[in-house]
């Protein structure tokens, strides 16, 4: 009788450990499972934001194509002003040429006008 209660306890104390085991064990599993959907929800925001990495590499791409673009409009505009200057300077020239020639031309009007008038005191 003594040696079935001591049976009797043993088991019960085995059961018990038994049963801490599993508690134990189902307790690892959710850890493990918590874990294991935590690593999913990271893997997820590492593409979500790889995405959006490749979404701001690609904005700036456009934005550096935007600006050579910018530079080589004002590049041209430099070049433009440029040569606006040159022609401005070219026709102050041929104003200056035009009032010079005007200017030879009225010279020779009255030098004819005086060649005239001497001609007809001569005569």
């Amino acid at each position: 009788r003594e040696r079935s209660r001591e049976l009797e306890d043993k088991l019960t104390l085995m059961t018990a450990e038994l049963e801490d085991s599993r508690e134990k064990s189902r307790s690892s599993e959710d850890a493990a499972s918590q874990r294991n959907h935590e690593f999913e929800e990271v893997q997820r925001r590492i593409v979500e934001l790889s995405g959006k990495l490749q979404d701001v590499a690609d904005e700036k791409d456009m934005l550096v194509q935007q600006v050579e673009r910018a530079s080589t409009h004002v590049q041209d505009l430099a070049e433009a002003q440029l040569r606006i200057a040159e022609l401005e300077a070219a026709a102050g020239r041929e104003i200056e040429a035009c009032s010079s020639i005007k200017e030879l031309e009225a010279q020779l009007g009255r030098a004819a006008s005086e060649v005239e008038e001497a001609r007809s005191k001569i005569a």
